[in-house]
This record gives C-alpha cells, structure tokens and sequence, in this order.
C-alpha cells in the first residue's frame, strides 16, 4: 500500500476554520477599496500565525492555514486558472443573516494553469510549523457541477473530454509544484459526490440531460487523473 493511500493519521480535522472578526473586516475593506492587497495579505498572516498556534496547542499533528485566504473554498482555486470566471450571484438561498448569494462560474476559455494558484498558500503554511502542513483544494469536479454544461462555453469545449484532459492537466500542475515545495499532505474537498446521491439534484441533472450516475464516474475519473502523477511520499484525502 502506497504512502497515498494510508493517511498518516488516525483523524484530523477537515481544514476550513472559522475566520476572526479582524480578517473579515480587513476582507470587507479591501473589497470597498479601503485597504491595499498587501494591508489585507498582512492581517491574513497574523491571523493564520495565531490558528496555526491555536492548532498546535491543542495538540493536533496536521495543521491548515484555515483557508484563511479565500473568499469561497471553491472559487478562489479555480480563479487561479485561465478560462476560469465568476458571473453574476445566483439566487440559491441561503444562511440565516448572511444576505451575500454564491455567483455563478463559467469556463469562457481553455482552462490552463498559467501560474502557481495556491502553492504560495502552502509555503507560508509549512514555514510556521514543525507539523504537517495540509492544504486543501476543491475536486475537479466542483468546476463542473457548479458551472454546469451550459457555463462551459460550447464553442470553447464543444465536446467535455477536452475539458477534462485540460483541468486534470491543470490540476498536476499545481499539485505536482506543491510537492516539489514539500507538501505531503493534499485534501481535495469534493461535495459533489453527496449532491448526487440527493433525488432533488439528480432529479434537476436528470432535467438538464446529464445522467447522475455517469457523472459520478466521470467525477472519479477526473479526481485519479488530478492526482495521477504524486510522488508516493504525498498523502491525498477526500473530503465529501
């Protein structure tokens, strides 16, 4: 059994914390233009330094920065690509006291990685602590279950295989340089195997002309070939 295969620990916990009043006003301001990129980028720091103490003093052996960084634990990842945009908020309900509506996502482009997305996440990460590191990102899949066959623009991926081979493609790029930068630890979050097991969303996919059983195959498929070529010394998760 491979390295990949055999978590190193008995359990952990999934990575996604609550953020700090002081991080959500800093991400308040900056989106109103109130404070720069790097005034943000320094409040995310010090409150990543403080979660990952938090982490450690509670005696966890595998810490994360939170996904302090992000705005959607999604989103933020897949903006990192080329072809890769965010449209309009979809009205999709809710939390009780949060009015902010997720948006819509769209491929309008080859989907390429054109430079490193979250591998600077990482080694901020890895350089506070003497633990593991873990860094999440969402499964290949999410791209295509939130935008939908028609948020894939038709005249770029008339056909999805291509579509496929370029976000896996993608996704080894990415993956492949946080390894080489000494990450062994990688949980892909993936909540699209769970929505397919609901009767109201296959009922929906049902609707659009996907069959939700093949899709969950393809979703496989997309997460093996995401992570095909890890070095054994790289322990991969799924959180569903």
């Amino acid at each position: 059994m491979s390295a990949r295969t055999r978590p190193p620990f008995h359990a952990d916990h999934v990575g996604s914390l609550l953020r700090p009043p002081r991080l959500q006003e800093a991400r308040a301001r900056a989106a109103a233009g109130e404070i720069t990129g790097d005034e943000l980028r320094a409040v995310e720091d010090d409150c990543i330094r403080d979660v990952v103490a938090l982490q450690e003093n509670v005696g966890l052996q595998v810490v994360t920065d939170g996904e302090f960084r992000r705005t959607y634990w999604h989103f933020d990842f897949f903006e990192g690509f080329a072809g890769f945009e965010l449209g309009a908020p979809l009205d999709m309900g809710t939390f009780e006291g949060i009015s902010d509506q997720p948006p819509s996502a769209m491929v309008t482009a080859k989907v390429e990685r054109t430079k490193p997305v979250m591998v600077d996440h990482f080694t901020y990460l890895n350089g506070l602590t003497d633990r593991t590191a873990k860094i999440s990102v969402p499964g290949p899949s999410m791209m295509h279950f939130r935008a939908g066959r028609d948020g894939i623009d038709r005249d770029v991926y008339p056909d999805l295989e291509p579509f496929w081979d370029d976000l896996t493609a993608a996704y080894r790029a990415e993956l492949g340089d946080m390894a080489a930068n000494g990450c062994s630890y990688i949980q892909l979050d993936d909540i699209s195997y769970a929505y397919l097991c609901d009767a109201d969303v296959r009922a929906k996919l049902t609707g659009q002309g996907e069959d939700p059983d093949a899709l969950a195959l393809t979703y496989a498929n997309a997460l093996n070939d995401a992570i095909r070529d890890l070095p054994d010394s790289v322990t991969t998760g799924t959180h569903m």
